[in-house]
């Protein structure tokens, strides 16, 4: 700056360097700053050479008392006299100077904004670059661009990586700063990459319903050394994994409840679906359990409706949720059961009205081809009960021709008929009571015959209830009636040869008997034993048994008699006649006893 800048400086400019930076001082000579500096301190120092100064130290102490105050109050003085600081954003920039523009140009960067920081460079960086502020000018000016960095760096941290990108860009491209800026971009996108792919990674285990592989990728955000990832992003993704961590013990339960099965556990399981966060990453396997619970729901209506409980299956039916993709098909099931309960009362009149209520489902329903089908069963019905209601009354009359009328008419009914099952059983019921009053004379006579007893009226029995023939309606107890007088005769039959053979046997056991008693005549021991053996012979099934027992018995005293008064002179003897009694009689016993005596002695 030259003497004539100077003296053209702004009225406050002259004040402006007075509050200046040292730095600022520093950088340029006093001299140019303040004219007369440099003659006023050679007069003072003139004036000290000449005027002997006291070493007394009080004196000394006094002066510096005196001169600090007096400085003090000079300074107050100036400072009162300093005209107002310059206001920066009405200063007419072409024409200021190179100090004013460097004192705003601090005093906007002082506030630490992007724009602010901007703003400072663009007022000082333009200066040529021979002026005498330019070393200042160029410390400050690397400063600031180092802070539009870190303001970079912060809209990175925040995550801006675009704005950080275009903050980098604006550092001046003439200072050292400015080459930071490719490394620097450089490094902000491989973090803002590599974080992305962590975030990905752990979205693609959440979408594979893995929130467990999720957490493990989520932890290294914590480790890609961005604010914004590590924090805000860390916690999204955290957030997410928690809610998905709850959706899947809820999902899991559900599954559990489904598997249990019941009306009570199938609707819990669809009440904690619904419970399921809204954008749920189960989605997938929510809604296809929630199917699968919707139909077992379906079927447990359809069961309900068949057993002929309306209000249940219309309960179960309501269960099923709006979410599910067959949900108006319940919706019309409903409005079918509702059609199809009326013809439960199993008259014309009711199935008219069912015909009536499902005709109410538009060709756009999901079972409107199921309620044609059953509109024209039902048209079917009331054809055949037109048909079927005539013949029941008409066979109520009981008598065969009424009943084989009755089953003329109905035998028109074809067999695609849905009451075709019903004409059928009426048919056989009616077919059963013409059989019946057909066959019962002859079964009745058979009864008659069988009443006798005898042989000959058993067969005639049997030959008259053998006129009913299979598939009679009286057939199965014409048979069983049959086998019964059968097991008669034979039993009759087998009583007489019995007897036959009773007699024979009583005549044999008589002629055993005589044989018995005549060899017993004879008196001897041998005699008597061959009597014993032939007696013996005698069946026990013999009315003649009772009579050899008794006689073997008296035979048996007396070989026993003769084998006593055979031991009083010879007991070789006695013991053989002894032995002659037979084990099965009375004198057996005795018989032994007296052997082991006479043995003895």
């Amino acid at each position: 700056m030259t003497k004539d800048d100077a003296d053209q400086r702004p009225p406050q400019e002259a004040n402006l360097f007075s509050q200046a930076p040292a730095r600022f001082l520093h950088s340029s000579p006093l001299s140019a700053l303040l004219p007369g500096a440099r003659s006023f301190k050679h007069r003072i120092g003139g004036v000290l050479e000449r005027v002997p100064l006291p070493t007394s130290w009080v004196f000394w102490a006094g002066v510096g008392t005196v001169g600090f105050a007096s400085a003090g109050a000079i300074a107050i003085a100036l400072l009162l006299r300093i005209p107002g600081i310059p206001n920066c954003p009405r200063i007419f920039w072409p024409t200021a100077s190179g100090s004013l523009r460097l004192y705003c140009a601090q005093v906007a960067a002082d506030k630490q904004t992007l724009d602010n920081l901007l703003e400072a460079i663009a007022l000082v960086n333009g200066l040529p670059a021979n002026h005498p502020l330019r070393p200042d000018i160029n410390r400050l000016v690397e400063k600031w661009s180092l802070q539009v960095l870190e303001q970079g760096e912060s809209a990175f941290q925040s995550g801006q990586l675009k704005r950080a990108i275009e903050i980098s860009h604006q550092v001046p491209k003439n200072t050292r700063a400015h080459q930071l800026v490719p490394q620097q971009i450089d490094r902000w996108r491989d973090l803002w990459v590599r974080a992305e792919k962590i975030y990905q990674k752990a979205e693609s285990a959440l979408q594979q319903e893995n929130w467990r592989r999720a957490f493990t990728h989520a932890v290294h955000l914590l480790a890609v050394d961005n604010r914004y990832w590590e924090t805000t992003r860390y916690e999204e993704l955290n957030q997410k994994i928690l809610v998905a961590q709850q959706d899947d013990k809820k999902l899991s339960k559900a599954k559990y409840l489904f598997r249990q099965g019941g009306l009570d556990n199938l609707s819990a399981a669809l009440q904690l679906i619904a419970e399921l966060s809204p954008n749920t990453y189960f989605h997938k396997t929510a809604q296809a359990t929630q199917t699968d619970i919707s139909r077992n729901l379906l079927d447990l209506a359809a069961t309900a409706l068949a057993n002929q409980n309306l209000q249940e299956a219309t309960n179960i039916a309501g269960r099923i949720p709006t979410s599910v993709s067959f949900w108006a098909e319940a919706q019309d099931f409903m409005e079918l059961a509702q059609a199809e309960a009326s013809t439960w009362s199993d008259d014309i009149s009711g199935l008219e009205s069912a015909i009536s209520e499902a005709k109410k489902l538009g060709t756009n329903r999901p079972l409107y081809e199921r309620a044609q089908e059953l509109i024209a069963g039902w048209k079917l019905e009331i054809a055949a009960l037109k048909i079927l209601n005539p013949a029941r009354s008409l066979a109520q009359q009981g008598d065969t021709r009424s009943l084989n009328s009755a089953i003329a008419q109905v035998q028109v009914i074809p067999p695609g008929n849905p009451r075709w099952s019903a004409a059928q059983q009426d048919i056989n019921q009616w077919t059963q009571q013409v059989q019946t009053i057909e066959d019962q004379p002859t079964l009745d006579q058979a009864d008659q015959f069988a009443s006798v007893g005898d042989l000959a009226s058993l067969n005639s029995a049997v030959r008259t209830a053998r006129r009913i023939g299979p598939g009679r309606a009286l057939y199965q107890e014409a048979q069983s009636k049959i086998q019964d007088w059968v097991d008669q005769l034979q039993a009759a039959k087998a009583q007489q040869q019995q007897e036959q053979e009773l007699q024979q046997l009583d005549g044999r056991s008589q002629q055993l008997m005589q044989s018995g008693w005549d060899l017993a005549v004879q008196g001897t021991p041998k005699a008597l034993a061959s009597a014993i053996q032939t007696a013996n012979q005698v069946s026990s099934f013999s009315s003649q048994r009772a009579e050899a027992d008794a006689a073997i018995d008296q035979w048996s005293q007396e070989i026993l008699e003769m084998a006593r008064q055979r031991a009083s002179y010879d007991r070789t003897g006695a013991i053989a006649i002894a032995q002659l009694v037979p084990r099965s009689t009375s004198a057996f016993a005795e018989a032994q006893s007296d052997i082991q005596l006479w043995k003895g002695n």
